[in-house]
């Protein structure tokens, strides 16, 4: 008990510490997801508007900008291959690279980790959480998770990218408490909600307790309302701890600290004290509900994805941050031209008293087009002025239209992504090399969130890895080897302890398979008439615009495709060479009716 309170109070400590460094961060988030969720007015300004009658439009742009941002993500996800680090040269790990794709694939994690990438665009923080449940699964099922960066806290002293450098994470859940009771039913109800955090359960972007509550009786709460919620703390941390280590004439070996003093002065045995890394988990309510070692060791955890980092203010940011006042001021902009335009007079007449003979009648047909308005004489050809004059109409800024199209081009200038990744049109008109070469250098201002992104893949795969060798080895896991399906028993080699993780490269196009595919088709030739082996066609099958089923019908697809006679495999491969030649001509054609059809406009224009 004694040591548990020591760890609470310190714990406590530093939450409260890491929470109260990033409450600025916090006030912001809650805005930028705002803006990309829609309401873009505060609150005073929308009351105030709507007291004076006056529009209130929004215009959502920036969900645009972070939604084609997320689709360069989605379209081009990247695989990570792995390789067993041993002496000489060495090749991919196909079960380490297949296993964790396996990992992936069954609780979809590429969703869960698009999700996160959306998250670190909009705040500047993107976080998922690998866990093992048997819930569902006796044997144990892996899951990724996308946790909402509201509910995460780190390190305050952490400046890395990815949180590298951080030495503890927190993770605060709200549930019933019905369901907290389900989880840790030898705990008594009164202790199952952290209410020392300060935080609010229905926002805990907001601090709401200045002070840390003690650890008191009396503090406890006697409410047994069963969907009261609760505040549940999951923290993760590492601290040093210290070995012994005896080089001696059989090798290395640990020892305790107790028995150092054995060894030390022997001939022949090197006694050394060596620091390492253990990683520790708490789950924590009003008092600590459970601790231990994480398991597997070596990681948090918890993943994140950062944006930038605003030096000044402490905080990251992604690139809501600089969207946020070119989308207020356009929203105010429209909505004043609107008001201004709704205030000014529309039209009408001046008029005498003496200019109708029949004033009623007058005034109830003059907007009528096929109205006849009897005037008495002298009214329209008066010595002096008309006795009717229409009023005048105000006119607008002919500045007002420039002033408009810098609002809409700011959304998209200010975080650097430019027109043609937005499929928007655009002044001038571009060839298709222009166009893709603008859409490069857009992707180039992109780089650091594509950077964090892949950092981001090498730490979960390496986590990955690190939960199937702790849970799933022995397990049946499906895989692809040589564009066939089967199943094979999850193991990993002996002789290896430790892989190297490569990542490929980021995206320098919206959709890196189209543009691999373009690189490759004027090679297409050249490799029919050269006899390219099948397995070659067959990987660059994948690559193509053709359906997924289509192309696994024609690469074969698992055992069954091991099983087919030389003639039938024969016949595949004709078949695959046959559609390669189809899809060659097709484009070839394409590229002349392009060509002919540019030389004919040409023309025209001349």
């Amino acid at each position: 008990p004694y040591r548990d309170q020591h760890l609470f109070n310190r714990l406590t400590n530093q939450f409260r510490r890491d929470a109260r460094a990033s409450e600025p961060w916090r006030r912001k988030m809650k805005e930028w997801y705002a803006m990309v969720g829609g309401t873009q007015w505060d609150a005073q300004t929308a009351n105030r508007l709507i007291a004076e009658q006056r529009p209130m439009l929004t215009f959502n742009k920036t969900g645009a900008v972070i939604n084609v941002v997320c689709g360069i993500q989605v379209s081009n996800r990247q695989d990570v291959h792995i390789f067993p680090r041993t002496q000489g040269d060495t090749e991919v790990s196909e079960i380490a690279t297949q296993s964790v794709k396996w990992f992936d694939d069954r609780c979809n994690a590429a969703s869960e980790e698009s999700r996160a990438f959306r998250d670190m665009l909009v705040c500047g923080l993107g976080v998922t959480e690998t866990r093992i449940d048997y819930l569902d699964d006796p044997k144990g099922k892996g899951y990724r998770e996308r946790r909402f960066p509201g509910d995460f806290f780190f390190d305050a002293d952490a400046r890395k990218a990815n949180l590298e450098d951080a030495r503890r994470m927190w993770l605060v859940k709200v549930m019933e408490l019905d369901e907290a009771m389900q989880l840790f039913p030898d705990i008594a109800p009164n202790d199952l909600d952290a209410d020392w955090t300060g935080l609010a359960p229905s926002n805990l972007s907001e601090i709401i307790d200045d002070e840390i509550r003690d650890y008191r009786e009396d503090n406890h709460s006697t409410d047994k309302d069963m969907i009261r919620p609760v505040r549940i703390v999951q923290a993760q941390w590492w601290e040093r701890e210290y070995a012994y280590m005896v080089d001696g004439p059989e090798g290395e070996f640990e020892i305790d600290k107790a028995d150092r003093r054995l060894y030390i002065g022997l001939d022949g045995f090197d006694v050394r004290r060596v620091a390492r890394k253990v990683w520790k988990y708490a789950i924590i309510g009003r008092r600590i509900l459970s601790t231990g070692d994480l398991d597997p060791q070596g990681q948090f955890h918890f993943k994140v994805m950062t944006g930038e980092y605003d030096e000044e203010n402490g905080y990251w940011y992604g690139l809501m941050k600089s969207m946020v006042d070119p989308q207020k001021w356009q929203n105010k902009l429209v909505s004043s031209i609107i008001h201004i335009i709704g205030s000014q007079s529309l039209g009408g007449i001046m008029y005498e008293t003496d200019a109708f003979t029949n004033k009623q009648k007058a005034l109830r047909d003059w907007t009528k087009p096929n109205s006849k308005i009897e005037l008495n004489p002298g009214t329209l050809s008066g010595d002096k002025n008309p006795k009717i004059q229409t009023k005048p109409v105000g006119q607008l800024p002919t500045e007002l239209g420039e002033v408009l199209e810098f609002a809409r081009t700011a959304i998209y200038e200010c975080p650097g992504v430019p027109f043609e990744l937005l499929a928007q049109d655009v002044s001038d008109q571009l060839s298709g090399v222009q166009e893709f070469e603008r859409t490069r250098r857009g992707i180039n201002v992109l780089a650091s969130y594509f950077d964090s992104n892949k950092l981001y893949r090498m730490q979960n795969a390496e986590l990955t890895l690190d939960f199937n060798r702790a849970f799933f080895e022995g397990q049946l896991m499906r895989i692809t080897d040589e564009g066939k399906q089967k199943y094979v028993e999850l193991a990993f080699e002996e002789d290896t302890e430790a892989y190297d993780f490569i990542i490929d490269d980021s995206p320098v196009a919206p959709n890196m398979k189209e543009r691999t595919w373009q690189l490759i088709l004027p090679l297409l030739p050249l490799m029919l008439q050269a006899g390219a082996p099948p397995e070659m066609f067959a990987t660059i099958l994948e690559y193509s615009p053709l359906p997924s089923d289509l192309v696994k019908k024609l690469i074969g697809d698992g055992e069954n495709a091991e099983q087919d006679s030389e003639e039938e495999k024969q016949e595949r491969e004709l078949q695959m060479r046959a559609v390669i030649a189809q899809i060659v001509k097709t484009e070839t054609e394409a590229e002349e009716n392009k060509a002919q059809a540019i030389k004919y406009l040409s023309l025209i224009h001349i």
